[in-house]
């Protein structure tokens, strides 16, 4: 039994543990990160270059930002992510694949049936892999929670990823928001943290439930409503941009576009016109971080066992030769200036941000401070359970007492104990 008046509160004591965990991982990393600012890049091999880059400007950031992922998922402080959002068969996979050099779930029903946070990771090499030419070994890491997370093989990715899937949401075609985690490591790789969500289905098909809209819909408001969110919208280049659903929705929660970027997709499939098309998209959906069109593996190239690196170099091509896009901004065109900007954008966004995730972070760490304190003592020996026992006992009582005299003041606003019976 608990006295009346008191919190319950034993659940605390793990949350401002960890709480105070990530607030030192946090202010670690950051500090390390704006230590080391002035001397980023030294001059050299671009290769090594670009590793030092990403180790010491983006990494230590991202990892600040992981931790704090997994340490506070059930508490309601939102932190910066890239939120991926588009209609079903926009091209939602085909441009994380093409960031990301992973095959993930295609077909033609929801293949995305669970939020998918897709953590990529910049493989640095060691001096010894230097010396003896070698590039380190890609691999995976995949689960649900960090742990039952599991090391795999890059190959396995999108059979891991159908695994976990139906173990979360069944052998149907619903959706579940319990989240998967697949962290890619590997070299020349750029290091993102993207949120993959259900691509936008309006009307059921087969077995799917009949608010499967409605569903998505709740699942997509929920990730992209935080101001913390960075909205990817992927849209494919045949479709009417300012009407399209994904882009309407990221509308409502940013009105002014300061945190949506488009991604314009299957422009080899756009009739004559699309760099028109492409240019009044730019202007009319006034996106402050900008809109980039990409031309990724199709199902084909996929089946034929085109390579990433094939379909990059594919890519390039086609936007170099092509009679309307050859001479439009490099800036606009290409997986590899969507990565860079992403990359970023995601800087930016986590460097202003994180102020107040850390003012959140600390203000929650107080607020369970004081829950603590209005718990009762622990009780170690029989005498003291004994003490406590008699107290709460004569507290019982009184208050039965009090009330049986007419005195409410012990019934704390509640109207039910407001009687006022007479012992003669």
């Amino acid at each position: 039994m608990v006295p009346e008046g008191a919190t319950v509160a034993l659940p605390i004591t793990p949350i401002i543990t960890t709480a105070r965990m990530s607030v030192s991982s946090m202010s670690n990393a950051l500090q390390s990160f704006w230590n080391n600012r002035a001397n980023e890049i030294a001059p050299g091999c671009p290769e090594l270059e670009m590793d030092k880059f990403h180790r010491i400007k983006i990494r230590p950031l991202l990892d600040a930002v992981d931790k704090l992922r997994g340490i506070l998922k059930n508490e309601p402080i939102k932190l910066p992510s890239i939120v991926v959002v588009g209609d079903q068969s926009s091209g939602k996979s085909s441009v994380l694949e093409a960031l990301s050099g992973v095959n993930l779930p295609r077909g033609q029903n929801i293949t995305t049936r669970c939020p998918l946070i897709l953590r990529l990771v910049h493989l640095t090499t060691t001096e010894e892999e230097q010396k003896q030419n070698r590039t380190p070994i890609p691999y995976a890491v995949i689960g649900t929670t960090s742990q039952n997370e599991v090391k795999i093989s890059i190959e396995d990715a999108d059979k891991k990823i159908e695994e976990l899937t139906t173990k979360i949401a069944g052998r149907g075609v619903g959706v579940c928001p319990i989240a998967i985690n697949l962290s890619v490591y590997r070299p020349n790789c750029p290091d993102l943290t993207l949120v993959d969500l259900p691509g936008i289905t309006r009307n059921p098909i087969g077995d799917q439930p009949k608010d499967i809209y409605q569903q998505i819909k709740e699942m997509i408001y929920t990730y992209i409503l935080p101001e913390e969110s960075v909205i990817l919208n992927v849209m494919p280049a045949t479709v009417d941009f300012p009407t399209c659903e994904c882009m309407m929705m990221s509308k409502e929660v940013d009105p002014n576009g300061e945190r949506t970027i488009a991604v314009v997709t299957k422009v080899d499939l756009a009739e004559k016109g699309i760099r028109k098309k492409l240019e009044y998209g730019i202007t009319s959906l006034n996106l402050r971080l900008g809109v980039v069109a990409v031309r990724n593996r199709s199902q084909d190239d996929n089946d034929r066992g085109l390579s990433f690196e094939q379909a990059r170099q594919n890519e390039i091509r086609f936007f170099q030769t092509h009679p309307e896009l050859g001479s439009m901004s490099e800036k606009y065109l290409g997986t590899h200036k969507l990565a860079e900007l992403l990359t970023a954008v995601q800087e930016a966004r986590i460097r202003g941000t994180m102020p107040k995730v850390r003012t959140s972070i600390l203000d929650l760490l107080e607020s369970n401070r004081k829950q603590l304190m209005e718990f009762p003592t622990a009780l170690r020996t029989p005498t003291e359970h004994r003490i406590k026992y008699d107290q709460m006992l004569n507290q019982y009582i009184q208050s039965v007492s009090s009330l049986c005299r007419g005195d409410h003041s012990m019934a704390k606003g509640r109207q039910a104990l407001h009687v006022a019976p007479r012992l003669y």
